[in-house]
């Protein structure tokens, strides 16, 4: 499909601009032809519409755009009318992009949902969903001051955890920068200016000497051609998610956050969910389908296999042997109540605090941490670099 923005007047001669998300030249025709609307020109903004749209969506701008519908929708007024007021308001470009087409199919008579699973790069699996059973329900504007909420607080985890993670990156980043500036363009003057034949270059210089001089050879861009390469396939070929999910479930206290993080998104969607009357199964797929961590789908899939073969909910997350004991009896008990979406409203607000205090703990660790790290790199060149260079110096003094 193709996104097409057009120009048009209707029989008032009133300019109308839109843009449509469709197949061919004749659909955009024929929809204006049955509006009488005199078409004047048009474009096709990009052949790919999910490149035309490549704005990235974060857990923010998906919340603010459920608060707006939200607010279209408890208003009571026309929706087409809504979404135009939403089309002003300042949101992700994507989004906005998208409501502009979705404005379109709504007055065409397709339904929100129809319309917005387009858009599955811009709007998550989750949130389609949730659209569609709201549709169904009569309950779309519940569905989506839930969702509202849902995703401010997936925002304010993400938030955090990329907090803790600038410090660490800007620290590698300089002290990358710091010592291939040392590297190339320090130490190699220096040695042009004040080496004699009757000073014997220190070892440690040479070794950054021929560093220096490899950097600049053939060889390490050719090497450097092939490691992008690889990178690349990698990447391509899918094998570097696999490694990292596997991984990050495995570091000391990195993995304690992406689990309780998991332990939490899964308990809060899983209440998203019921708490709008879907079965249990059915919900647990929609969990499902909204990760993108490969290693969470198999273990989520398995759950599924598990309450499918007759197991409680609670006996299905025991056997896959990923939550922890505490979350297992919360499920249990919510189960044995018949209160399963209280008890997951409780489990998401324990492990939210949970993950708090661990992120806290981590940044308290981090600074110095990083300041260890920093202060071992110093002294590393200090030693192999500047002692060298001072020592060189001093023997000129004594030559001269």
């Amino acid at each position: 499909m193709k996104v097409y923005k057009y120009e048009a007047v209707d029989i008032k001669g009133n300019n109308i601009k839109g843009k449509y998300l469709l197949d061919n030249e004749k659909q955009l025709i024929n929809i204006l032809g049955n509006k009488e609307f005199f078409l004047l020109n048009y474009t096709i903004c990009h052949n790919n519409i999910k490149n035309f749209l490549r704005s990235k969506v974060s857990y923010r701008d998906l919340a603010i755009f459920s608060k707006c519908f939200f607010e279209v929708l408890n208003s009571g007024i026309n929706l087409s009318k809504g979404l135009e007021i939403m089309l002003q308001q300042k949101m992700n470009i994507s989004i906005n992009e998208s409501l502009s087409i979705i404005k379109n199919d709504i007055e065409e008579g397709k339904s929100i949902f129809e319309s917005m699973k387009e858009f599955t790069h811009i709007y998550p699996k989750l949130m389609i969903e949730m659209v569609e059973i709201g549709e169904q329900s009569g309950s779309l504007d519940k569905v989506f001051l839930n969702l509202h909420k849902y995703y401010l607080k997936q925002y304010g985890i993400y938030r955090k955890i990329r907090g803790i993670l600038i410090y660490p990156k800007v620290l590698i980043i300089t002290t990358i920068v710091i010592t291939v500036g040392i590297i190339t363009k320090i130490v190699p003057v220096f040695v042009h200016n004040f080496m004699i034949d009757s000073i014997q270059v220190p070892s440690s210089i040479n070794r950054i000497i021929a560093i220096n001089n490899f950097f600049r050879s053939k060889a390490f861009i050719i090497l450097l051609i092939l490691l992008v390469l690889v990178i690349t396939i990698i990447k391509v070929k899918g094998y570097s998610e696999k490694i990292l999910d596997n991984l990050k479930y495995k570091l000391p206290y990195i993995k304690d956050i992406y689990k309780k993080s998991y332990e939490l998104k899964f308990a809060r969607n899983l209440n998203l969910l019921i708490g709008n009357g879907i079965p249990i199964i059915t919900s647990i797929n929609i969990v499902k389908n909204s990760l993108s961590d490969n290693y969470m789908k198999q273990k989520t899939e398995r759950v599924i296999l598990n309450i499918e073969e007759g197991m409680s909910l609670a006996d299905a997350l025991k056997s896959v042997k990923f939550f922890d004991e505490f979350y297992i009896s919360m499920i249990e008990m919510g189960e044995e109540t018949g209160k399963l979406d209280d008890m997951l409203d409780n489990i998401a607000n324990i492990y939210e605090e949970n993950i708090n205090d661990n992120i806290n703990t981590i940044s308290s660790l981090i600074e110095p941490i990083t300041i260890i790290i920093l202060s071992i790199i110093i002294a590393i060149i200090i030693i192999n670099i500047m002692m060298p260079i001072i020592n060189v110096i001093n023997s000129l003094g004594e030559v001269f």
